[in-house]
């Protein structure tokens, strides 16, 4: 599941990891953690009911 806009609990940091930073940014790091997160036994789960605006690609953009 992508990380369009993620909320990971402190205590799922601190038990799984923080996100890898061998990936680039937008690049399987969602990915990677979901596959650890799942293993170390949490759900993965996405919202339907919510709603995230992306202004024209704000966090690429700030990268280049």
């Amino acid at each position: 599941m992508a990380f369009l806009c993620a909320v990971i609990k402190k205590e799922i940091i601190n038990k799984v990891r923080l996100p890898d930073t061998i990936y680039v940014m937008g690049m399987w790091d969602d990915c990677d953690y979901n596959m650890a997160a799942k293993k170390a036994g949490y759900d993965v789960k996405l919202l339907f009911d919510t709603c995230i605006y992306h202004k024209e690609r704000t966090t690429f953009n700030l990268l280049i």
